[in-house]
C-alpha cells in the first residue's frame, strides 16, 4: 500500500501541460480584457478633453457678449426655427461678417479704436477661428424664441461620425 501511495503523491505534485495552457488561456484572456479597457479610457478621455474646450469656448464668447453691452448681438445671430437638422451648414455658410471696409481686425487694434458693433464682429471672427482646434469645429449663435442666446459649438469626436457632436449653452443678455 505504500508503493501505492508513493505513486500517487507523485502524479500529484506537479502541474499537467493542460492545467499550463488553461492558466495561461485565463491569464491572456484578463490581459485582452484590461487592454480594451485601457483603449475605451482613452477614448473617453479625448472626448472629455474636446467637450472641455468646447465648454470653455462658449464660456469665452458669452463672457464677449456680456462685455460687450453696447452692441445687440441680435443681428450677428441666426433664428432658431425648430429645425436642429441642418444648423451646421446653414451657420457654416453665414460667415463672421466683415466690419465697414472689410477688415474687421486692423479698426480694433489702431489708436482710434473700433466701434462697439466692428468689436462684437471681430469677437465673432476670431471665435469661429480658434473653434477651428476641434476636430472639424465650428460654431454659431442662435437667438431662440424666447430672446435668449443658444451658443452652438460642434465638432466630429472621430473621423468615421457622419454626424457632429454638438455643445449648446443657452445666454440670457
Amino acid at each position: 500500500m505504500t508503493k501505492m501511495n508513493d505513486i500517487a503523491q507523485r502524479r500529484q505534485g506537479g502541474f499537467t501541460l493542460i492545467e499550463i495552457l488553461v492558466a495561461i488561456l485565463v491569464f491572456a484572456t484578463g490581459l485582452l480584457a484590461l487592454a480594451g479597457l485601457q483603449l475605451q479610457t482613452l477614448r473617453y478621455g479625448h472626448s472629455a478633453g474636446l467637450r472641455t474646450v468646447a465648454t470653455m469656448q462658449a464660456a469665452s464668447l458669452a463672457d464677449m457678449i456680456r462685455a460687450n453691452k453696447a452692441f445687440d448681438y441680435r443681428e450677428l445671430a441666426g433664428t432658431d426655427d425648430g429645425e436642429s437638422e441642418g444648423s451646421e451648414e446653414e451657420a457654416s455658410e453665414t460667415e463672421a461678417p466683415e466690419t465697414e471696409g472689410g477688415d474687421s481686425v486692423a479698426a480694433c487694434f489702431s489708436s482710434d479704436g473700433c466701434t462697439p458693433a466692428q468689436m462684437a464682429r471681430l469677437h465673432l471672427t476670431l471665435w469661429r477661428e480658434s473653434n477651428k482646434v476641434l476636430p472639424g469645429g465650428d460654431g454659431a449663435i442662435v437667438l431662440d424664441d424666447d430672446g435668449r442666446y443658444a451658443i452652438d459649438i460642434w465638432w466630429n469626436e472621430r473621423t468615421d461620425d457622419s454626424k457632429p457632436t454638438h455643445f449648446i449653452t443657452s445666454l440670457q443678455p
